[in-house]
């Protein structure tokens, strides 16, 4: 599988850096994948490179830059629709962390820049990465076709209240209808990453942009509710998640 990595920094020494530690982990490494590695060390030279959404697998972005910062960037990247890329703040100010979770960023990397964090961080990288390609599902739709979707591509589904057995798939680029239960989809996606908040409702919980005291805010804006019940599980999600960018 071939990775194609972007690093943006606009001091040199860094993206040099990142590109050596990538190589070193590449030979180390006795997996069955290679990097693409392109450097950019300005944002505007980045994006002129970003023809289409998925240009690349993950991006490791500089936080204080001049013209475009590294937020700032990553939100242009967003807007282009990019919602896959795996992004990598890095910085030498831990107070941009909170800035990071606007534009969904994975991790979060501090300089001075070492090489046994970095393995931490590729490693998993990588496996979200291998996981995404992974988890792929069928969903039979009420229109009599059979749609491939990836489950990082579900947002949430919801029950429609005014017909039986009848379920609304909200998708990263799409929606789609079909035939069943919550509770069937419950099983068949399993309860590590989705969830049902509220009656009638399963959410992907890594699509849940913000936990309010008694609703959810999702990547794409949407507003679900949040019963007390399910309150402490998502918090505790979202905790390990924190966890997952600031180390």
């Amino acid at each position: 599988m071939l990775l194609k990595i972007g690093i943006c920094d606009d001091e040199s020494e860094y993206t040099t850096i990142l590109a050596d530690y990538l190589k070193t982990y590449d030979i180390d490494s006795e997996k069955d994948y290679s990097f693409q590695i392109d450097k950019f060390t300005s944002a505007k030279e980045l994006l002129s490179a970003y023809t289409k959404p998925e240009t690349y697998h993950i991006l490791f972005l500089d936080v204080e830059m001049p013209e475009i910062t590294g937020i700032e960037l990553a939100k242009k990247i967003r807007m282009l629709g990019d919602k896959n890329v795996r992004i990598v703040f890095v910085s030498h100010y831990p107070e941009y962390m909170q800035d990071s979770f606007d534009v969904q960023a994975f991790y979060y990397l501090s300089k001075p820049l070492n090489y046994n964090d970095f393995c931490i961080i590729i490693k998993k990288l990588i496996k979200s990465i291998e996981d995404s390609v992974i988890h792929k599902i069928i969903i039979p739709t009420n229109t009599h076709q059979k749609i491939i979707v990836n489950t990082d591509d579900i947002i949430y589904i919801e029950a429609i209240k005014t017909e039986k057995n009848a379920l609304h798939f909200i998708l990263k680029n799409d929606d789609v209808y079909c035939n069943g239960t919550i509770n069937e989809w419950e099983n068949k996606l399993g309860k590590t990453h989705f969830l049902t908040p509220y009656r009638g409702t399963l959410v992907n919980l890594n699509h849940i942009h913000i936990v309010e005291k008694t609703s959810l805010i999702m990547t794409n804006g949407d507003t679900l509710p949040l019963s007390r019940h399910y309150q402490k599980q998502v918090r505790s999600f979202f905790a390990k998640k924190t966890l997952n960018i600031f180390n």
